[in-house]
């Protein structure tokens, strides 16, 4: 009798969490927040950007330099006139790591950097009217690695780049008035690629814009006022 109520109160604590999970959850979570700014050692309190890292350092982007954090104190990354291996931009519009592990930072004025981990500096790549396979326009955007490997670089004002990393020349998609399956702007605000290895492409005032990998065009998405399942806006 005594062993059979010890199985029956075994069964009953096994079972409890499953008939009573309310009682267990239903404590309201805290969240406290940590202050990082420039009290801190923050280069400065308005920031663009952030990512973190395969080495799980947080880099914030902002109108006063590249920050890195490890947890504890930030190192700041700033454009130095007599320094070319320095950051080539203080104004930081975006942050990728790629799968290679190497880190690239897109700048306002200046183009995009490449940090070196091992030198502690940046190999810079900027846009240069001579030359039909530099970058597009050095107002960098958005950068994104996708699912093949390849590297994009949405401008604001030169449409989207390919970086052929092996080459080190960029390849170009902008916008043709001529062309109905060209980019629809080049004004290029963010990008994304989908479950399905589809590249989708926001543009300023132009709406959406999907890539077809196989035969390297657009399909551009607008506002039709016509059409109440169009893109709204």
């Amino acid at each position: 009798m005594k062993r059979s109520r010890l199985t029956f109160i075994s069964i009953i604590m096994v079972i409890m969490p499953f008939i009573y999970p309310v009682n267990i959850y239903s404590q309201k979570r805290i969240l406290k927040f940590e202050h990082l700014t420039v009290d801190q050692g923050l280069s400065e309190n308005a920031v663009t950007c952030i990512f973190q890292d395969s080495q799980g350092f947080m880099w914030f982007g902002t109108h006063d330099g590249l920050n890195r954090y490890d947890g504890y104190s930030f190192k700041v990354y700033r454009h130095n006139p007599l320094d070319s291996t320095s950051l080539s931009d203080n104004i930081i519009r975006s942050i990728c790591e790629d799968s290679r592990g190497a880190l690239w930072v897109g700048s306002l004025n200046s183009g995009i950097n490449r940090f070196n981990r091992e030198n502690d500096c940046f190999t810079r790549f900027m846009h240069d009217p001579n030359n039909p396979h530099s970058l597009s326009n050095n107002n960098v955007g958005v950068i994104l690695e996708d699912s093949k490997g390849i590297l994009w670089i949405g401008t604001r004002g030169g449409g989207l780049n390919i970086f052929d990393r092996e080459k080190g020349v960029f390849y170009h998609y902008q916008h043709n008035p001529k062309n109905p399956n060209s980019l629809s702007n080049d004004i290029v605000w963010t990008m994304y690629e989908d479950r399905q290895g589809e590249l989708w492409i926001g543009t300023s005032g132009s709406g959406l814009n999907r890539f077809i990998r196989e035969k390297k065009q657009f399909i551009n998405y607008r506002h039709d006022p016509s059409d109440s399942q169009s893109i709204s806006n």
